[in-house]
This record gives structure tokens, sequence and C-alpha cells, in this order.
């Protein structure tokens, strides 16, 4: 008997769309046929990297920016409150223009870092070591050693028994 998709049973499927965005490493068709498809993996990761330093330190830099207007612009406003009328005018502009200038220095850092978030996986970047479980070895190092522990406490006449 067919059921309608909401109340079949098995309408609670796997959500995969996570993996769309994961990036083959073994997907040389942008290699050329005269470069070593080891080589050109290389070169692709280094650019990757390249790329995302690059970002790190660009995104650091504008926030460092922001920093720096925020706390002129504390400072001009301190002046602003205490200034004289012809002084106000000039003040005001580069508040506004201290104000402008870190939200856009925010808004392009933001970007950056939103655009790194959305940027497609890369098997090497992720998954190039492999995980050991401390805990697991620990636990079993553990038994053995209790476990050694117990034979050696034995006498040795009683090892049958």
């Amino acid at each position: 008997p067919s059921q309608p998709p909401s109340l079949h049973p098995m309408s609670k499927s796997l959500d995969y769309s996570k993996w769309d965005s994961v990036e083959l490493s073994d997907d040389d068709s942008d290699c050329h046929p005269n470069i070593e498809k080891d080589f050109w993996l290389r070169i692709k990761k280094e650019k990757r990297e390249k790329e995302k330093e690059d970002n790190t330190k660009e995104v650091l830099g504008l926030r460092a920016d922001v920093a720096r207007a925020r706390t002129e612009l504390e400072a001009v406003s301190a002046q602003l409150a205490t200034a004289e009328e012809p002084a106000r005018a000039a003040l005001a502009a580069k508040a506004k223009a201290l104000t402008d200038a870190f939200t856009v220095s925010e808004a392009k850092a933001e970007k950056i870092v939103e655009s790194e978030r959305k940027r497609n996986w890369n098997v090497q970047d992720k998954f190039d070591y492999s995980a050991v479980n401390v805990k697991g070895l620990e636990i079993t190092t553990k038994k053995a050693a209790a476990a050694a522990a117990a034979a050696a406490a034995k006498p040795i006449g009683a090892a049958g028994s």
C-alpha cells in the first residue's frame, strides 16, 4: 500500500547536503597531461594554503584598522563634546568619515570570513593526518599493566589454580 510521503515511515532521511561542498582530491580533470598528478595536487594545496593565509592576514589587518578607527572616533567624539562651534563641523565630518571607514572595513572582513566558511572543502586540507584514540590506548595500557601486576602478584606455584 502506497502512503503519502509525509506518512511514510522512512520519511526521516539523512541530509547529505554538507557533502556537496567536498572537493575530491583525485579529480585531476584540470591537470595538464604533462604534469604529474602528485605534483599538481601539491601545487593546488599550496595555493589553497597561501590564499587562506592571505585572507587571514587581510582580516586581521582590517580588524586592526577597525579598532584604530574606533579609538580615534572615541577621541574625536570627546573633542566634539567640548569643541567650540567653528571646530564642531570639522570634527563631525571627521567622525562621520571614521564611522564610514570602520563600517566598510568590518563589512570587508565579514565578507572574507563568510567566503572562507563557505569555501569548498578539500579532502587533503581536512583529512591529511590519522587521528589516534589516545584514551583507548591509555585504557588498553592500564588493563595490560593491571593484568601484568596481577600475574606478578600470584605465587609461582599458584599459576595453575
